[in-house]
């Protein structure tokens, strides 16, 4: 009876809900849009190719919320099937620009009324009434965590290699002395009892002749500290 209270608990715990209806999200994809043999990972990378063509691999990571190993994986596959092809970016050779193939684009167009039907059947398990509650209550949970994904920031690092070049976007994305100096400096003054916070600085950094703003932002959560690139505008010249 003890063990049955306690797993009923677990059932009850929010992190265990959505990785749940994850699962569901994710099988209901792939019954849909098993005829294209393609996942959902898979698709977000072709939209997000599809609407921000020439980014690399760690800016269409950000934009479809994929760690980089994943990302890695997902590009591969990709690639192989000939869905996207790899460009060499003038800026950095060592990165690549990637971009739908025709094949990529036509797969898109066609799987577009699966994918449709799958967010359908998502939704259908709850009134129709409360379909737009349920969406905004999930937007307004990753809110408070500062976990939206901003689409002009996740490419942000792409549209400053296109204006001045890799290293000054490694000046700007290295403020402070070096990503790896910062966060070994702030990890010592974590305090694990605090919530999670979002803190932001701001460093101008010279490009070119050209005067680069960038906004690093912290989220410092409960043992451990990230850092990323949060705004990077460029301001007009006097």
């Amino acid at each position: 009876m003890g063990t049955a209270r306690s797993l009923q608990d677990m059932y009850q715990r929010p992190g265990f809900l959505l990785k749940r209806c994850h699962q569901v999200s994710m099988a209901i994809f792939l019954d849909e849009c098993r005829e294209f043999g393609i996942t959902q990972s898979q698709y977000g990378c072709l939209r997000g190719l599809r609407e921000y063509p020439g980014i690399d691999q760690l800016a269409l990571g950000r934009l479809v919320g994929l760690d980089r190993s994943t990302a890695g994986l997902v590009i591969k596959t990709l690639s192989d099937r000939g869905l996207i092809e790899r460009v060499v970016n003038r800026a950095d050779k060592r990165r690549m620009r990637l971009k739908l193939s025709p094949a990529g684009e036509h797969l898109l167009t066609e799987i577009a009324p699966a994918a449709a039907r799958a967010q359908e059947r998502v939704l259908r398990a709850l009134p129709r009434e409360s379909r737009t509650a349920f969406l905004d209550m999930l937007e307004a949970f990753l809110a408070g965590h500062q976990a939206l994904i901003d689409a002009d920031v996740a490419v942000a690092g792409e549209r400053i290699l296109a204006r001045i070049g890799s290293q000054a976007a490694d000046d700007a994305l290295h403020a402070w002395g070096g990503r790896r100096q910062v966060r070994r400096r702030e990890r010592s003054q974590v305090d694990p009892a605090k919530p999670a916070t979002l803190m932001a600085r701001s460093k101008r950094v010279e490009g070119s002749g050209t005067g680069l703003a960038s906004v690093m932002t912290r989220i410092q959560s409960p043992g451990s500290v990230t850092l990323a690139v949060s705004a990077i505008w460029f301001p007009k010249r006097r």
